[in-house]
């Protein structure tokens, strides 16, 4: 009897560890969609991908070396199973005060919307 197929390749994801990538802060998600649209292009190397990653986060003053092997991990694992969706910031609903009409402000997940 063969054993059962494997959904997620990657043993990290198995034990229900997120990836280093996958848990850099929200203010990362534009250096990992352009990481992302380049491995799918395949015209840079992943060092070259991961090397430009690393200084756009050094940029934003987010102090995450990503390794090689985690990059390599995170990419051929991504390519093979499909990248796991960052979460969304959800849309601010816009509310007022009833009393004076005044715009409220509400935090969700840290960010402050209005």
């Amino acid at each position: 009897m063969s054993p059962a197929p494997r959904l997620i390749s990657s043993g990290a994801r198995l034990r229900g560890r997120l990836s280093k990538i996958d848990r850099l802060p929200p203010a990362a998600d534009a250096v990992i969609a352009r990481a992302i649209e380049a491995l799918k292009e395949q015209r840079l190397t992943q060092q070259a991908i991961r090397d430009r990653m690393n200084a756009e986060l050094a940029r934003l003053g987010i102090a995450h070396e990503i390794s090689g092997s985690a990059f390599h991990r995170w990419a051929t694992d991504g390519l093979t199973n499909g990248f796991p969706p960052r979460a969304a910031p959800q849309a601010a609903q816009s509310l007022s005060c009833p009393v004076c009409g005044a715009a409220l402000t509400v935090t969700l997940n840290d960010r402050e919307a209005r």
